[in-house]
């Protein structure tokens, strides 16, 4: 039997953005975040960086010696628990994605971008989009600024007018705040500019933050919350994150997918536990592999 029976490509369906989902374009996962932050507190963010960033070396020192030796295995984690480290905690970690924010991790169009954008089909002359809307929890803007940039590199010169008017039907919101409004602020920033990083900083939100007055928040909950199909990629099923998104105590109105690799047994117990009919992980299945089925699904459908 196939995994995904009937086409759910389009707008009754929301994908929910994980950090696994970035990672085959460079960027890291949680734990490999909270590693990255140390190194660059170790090497690259000397004390005049950091006080000129508003932090003074006592906060320096006592932010680096505690995330050093926490055995929280997250960044997120960390701070929902230090929560005196919120500030400086966001703006290493906005230094730190800043970095990765890099052209070259994303061109030539590879592995579920590439994937989902010939999916997307957007050189057909035909008008009428019915597109999923894409809920990330990343701060970065690679998803987008991808779709925008790939149109101009590859679709046919008299049809990129056509297929950016289709690109900008498609929405994407970022649950907890990103590094900048895509493309008011530009992809790739300058991470050696403290202001820049500041306003990235205070642009990024964590779980232990008052999310319900966040107006991000808010429509990426109302997505969910409207749509019939919700697909997470690269998600890793945190209790905290899945309740605060979804919400509602009723899920028996939704089928779920999900992406299902490194997924540890407890996991799974739990996701049976809390969508005991209507959740169907895709078993050690990667984000283009969940595609995949998605395609075919579509396909077989005449989509």
């Amino acid at each position: 039997m196939a995994l995904i029976e009937h086409n759910i490509f389009n707008s009754e369906t929301a994908f929910v953005l994980g950090a696994g989902a970035s990672k085959p374009f460079g960027f890291p996962l949680g734990s490999e975040l909270k590693k990255e932050m140390l190194s660059h507190l170790q090497s690259s963010l000397p004390e005049h960086i950091m006080n000129s960033a508003g932090f003074n070396n006592y906060l320096t020192n006592e932010f680096h010696t505690a995330l050093k030796y926490t055995y929280h295995p997250t960044i997120d984690i960390f701070l929902e628990k230090k929560k005196i480290f919120r500030e400086i905690g966001a703006y290493v970690i906005a230094r730190t994605l800043i970095a990765y924010e890099n052209d070259n991790n994303l061109f030539p169009h590879r592995d579920w971008y590439g994937d989902i954008f010939n999916i997307f089909n957007f050189e057909s002359e035909i008008f009428e989009p019915s597109y999923p809307s894409f809920v990330s929890l990343n701060y970065d803007r690679s998803f987008e600024h991808f779709l925008n940039k790939n149109i101009d590199y590859n679709c046919q010169d008299e049809k990129v007018e056509l297929c950016h008017k289709k690109r900008l039907e498609i929405k994407i919101v970022h649950a907890h705040g990103s590094l900048g409004k895509y493309p008011d602020v530009p992809y790739g920033l300058d991470a050696n500019d403290t202001s820049i990083v500041n306003n990235a900083a205070e642009n990024i939100r964590i779980v232990s933050d008052r999310l319900d007055d966040s107006p991000d928040f808010q429509e990426a909950r109302q997505i969910i919350s409207n749509a019939a199909n919700v697909v997470f990629f690269g998600f890793g099923y945190d209790k905290i994150t899945l309740s605060k998104l979804l919400g509602e105590p009723d899920l028996s109105s939704k089928t779920f997918y999900g992406t299902g690799i490194n997924i540890t047994p407890e996991i799974k117990t739990m996701l049976q536990n809390k969508f005991p009919d209507n959740f169907v992980l895709g078993d050690k299945l990667s984000c283009r592999q969940l595609l995949e089925e998605i395609r075919i699904a579509s396909n077989n459908e005449g989509v």
